[in-house]
């Protein structure tokens, strides 16, 4: 049993990273939000949250795969990955802070998301695959 679970993981291991980046980019756009009102989102911002989600997971998930995200043993992960991490991360909250300027405005928008955004979406992502290497260990 052990055996025909590993191979199905091994056969559809690229979707389950790509569906991990997923998730975490918007738990911690969703937690930037959080922090941002106090762990109280009002109505108004909600609608600004969820307006802009699908930019900002397609711009991370464009721009990580272009930085090599997907590929790679996270149990062989090391400083260098974290190095790409925070490249990747960051090249993508400027590309989306352009974006939603130009598409949306940033008249209502919380500008202190982006930074917690980043540094939430950099911890998620680099600590996922560290707790993977520290489990393999």
């Amino acid at each position: 049993m052990k055996s025909a679970l590993r191979i199905f993981f091994l056969k559809y291991r690229r979707i389950f990273i790509i569906a991990t980046h997923l998730f975490l980019v918007g738990l911690s756009y969703y937690a930037a939000f959080l922090i941002r009102f106090d762990f109280s989102l009002p109505q108004p911002y909600l609608g600004a949250f969820l307006k802009t989600l699908p930019l900002l997971i397609l711009t991370k998930l464009v721009l990580f795969y272009y930085f090599g995200l997907f590929h790679g043993l996270w149990r062989y992960v090391s400083t260098s990955d974290l190095w790409q991490i925070i490249k990747a991360n960051f090249i993508a909250t400027a590309t989306f802070i352009i974006l939603n300027v130009f598409i949306f405005g940033l008249s209502s928008f919380p500008r202190s998301v982006f930074l917690d955004d980043f540094i939430i979406c950099a911890f998620l992502v680099g600590g996922i695959r560290f707790l993977t290497r520290l489990l393999r260990e």
